[in-house]
């Protein structure tokens, strides 16, 4: 797990900024964070509470004037976010279907429209 928190993710997918509302379901506890991005391969949010590496998770949010997804995730990267009590995380997508990839691409390469 130490090997994972060395590496360097980029994205092979445009984001988008996502200011809104992700539900967070982690060993049982259900925590509600805030999105910052969001692309079809993952979503970076900020939540309460510092998570683990290589954990799966399963997270819920609503494209704008789309659809509600419900996706499972792997949290990728986890760091303080600079504000006390607030952290940042990284998750990838681990197996979204087509439908829903197609609703986040699409809301992505609408920038400027929501």
């Amino acid at each position: 797990m130490a090997d994972l928190q060395s590496k360097t993710y980029r994205s092979k997918f445009p984001r988008r900024g996502y200011l809104r509302a992700v539900g967070f379901l982690v060993n049982g506890e259900y925590l509600t964070g805030k999105g910052v991005s969001l692309g079809e391969g993952g979503i970076a949010l900020l939540l309460p509470k510092l998570c683990q590496l290589a954990e799966e998770v399963v997270l819920t949010f609503e494209i704008p004037h789309g659809k509600f997804i419900c996706a499972r995730a792997e949290i990728r990267h986890s760091a303080s976010a600079g504000a006390e009590g607030q952290y940042q995380l990284e998750c990838l997508f681990t197996d979204l279907n087509a439908e829903y990839r197609r609703e986040i691409r699409t809301f992505v390469s609408e920038r400027g429209l929501h």
